[in-house]
């Protein structure tokens, strides 16, 4: 049996591979656990706003249309993509005009477990986006960014405010 003709299925977290003229492969998978310090749930106002829920900080569940969100350097913060169905791709820019993608630090896991870091985690309508943000992000001078909608980046857009550990 040609090399080329070897089956590959991965169930759960087991990775198993191998034909009849080959012996049996047997990988286990490391399991990604990302936990976050708060996740904000996102949906739309039609093509006019992103609605951002689960707020905290005394706002409780309250949604908002494209509020300006205050987070800490040395978090991870979760976006819940899967309110946008399908549409409305989620970015991360920097600076408050929002030109940039920012893409460091980023992690997307897909609603089927798919996960993508950096560049390929951003524009996204579903799953659930991390941003682990690092300590040094206020000390140089990179404290502001901005959510946005690649399709209509002139409605559907937020600040990010990032404070220092001490300073909220």
């Amino acid at each position: 049996m040609p090399l080329g003709s070897n089956k590959i299925s991965v169930n759960k977290n087991r990775l198993n591979a191998g034909s009849g003229n080959l012996p049996p492969l047997s990988v286990t998978l490391q399991e990604t656990v990302v936990s976050s310090t708060v996740t904000y749930d996102i949906s739309s106002n039609g093509s006019s706003a992103y609605i951002v829920s689960n707020m905290g900080f005394g706002k409780g569940g309250a949604a908002f249309n494209n509020p300006e969100l205050t987070v800490r350097n040395e978090s991870t913060i979760a976006f819940d993509l899967n309110g946008l169905a399908g549409a409305h791709p989620f970015n991360i820019r920097s600076g408050n005009s929002g030109t940039d993608n920012f893409s460091n630090t980023l992690i997307h896991v897909a609603t089927d477990g798919t996960i993508s870091t950096g560049a390929s985690a951003q524009g996204k309508t579903s799953g659930v986006l991390y941003w682990q943000i690092p300590h040094d992000i206020v000390s140089s001078g990179r404290d502001s960014y901005t959510y946005v909608c690649s399709s209509h980046s002139g409605a559907m857009y937020g600040n990010v405010n990032i404070k220092d550990t001490g300073a909220i």
